[in-house]
């Protein structure tokens, strides 16, 4: 008796199961991400979204977008997007925050090229204007270890799979 009803349960939860994963397969379907790497190559420059320039006379800098890069990294700050998605990291607190920016860049490229172009294939309905808050507080935070894991945070979304990779921009 007691097998009967295990196995019972078993198929029940393996139907319940399979019904969420078919449920939700297509919400996952739909979320992708372009990685830093994608936004710094020149072919891929026309997938940038004003107000963001990546080169020319007047690219955007990280401190034109992230406001508080001039309070707390102003090296930082007087740096090109283009330039931050290129940053290695390294020691101390502008090493993690080179690492953070890197990601938080392409973060807010992907979500200004996903509010441009219909909202519907980058990871949720994330606005450039979040991400821009979400960088500028955790700029001001003073413990690496917190900064570095908001960085895999953006590093995870932003390593979805690009829809846009093999295309010219």
């Amino acid at each position: 008796m007691r097998i009967r009803k295990k196995a019972t349960v078993l198929a029940v939860l393996a139907v319940l199961v399979l019904s969420l994963i078919v449920a939700v397969q297509p919400v996952l379907a739909c979320r992708y991400g372009c990685t830093p790497g994608f936004w710094k190559r020149p072919q891929h420059f026309g997938y940038w979204t004003a107000p963001h320039v990546p080169d020319g006379d007047t690219p955007t800098l990280v401190g034109d977008v992230f406001d508080d890069a001039w309070t707390y990294f102003p090296d930082l700050a007087d740096d090109t997007l283009l330039e931050a998605l290129d940053y290695g990291g390294g020691p101390g607190p502008e090493g993690a925050a080179q690492i953070y920016l890197r990601a938080a860049v392409a973060t807010l490229l992907n979500s200004a090229y996903n509010s441009a172009h219909g909202g519907s294939w980058w990871y949720g309905d994330v606005t450039p204007a979040q991400v821009v808050g979400w960088v500028n507080e955790v700029l001001s935070w003073d413990n690496r270890g917190d900064v570095l894991s908001d960085a895999e945070w953006f590093d995870g979304i932003n390593n979805l799979g690009c829809p846009l990779e093999g295309q010219d921009g």
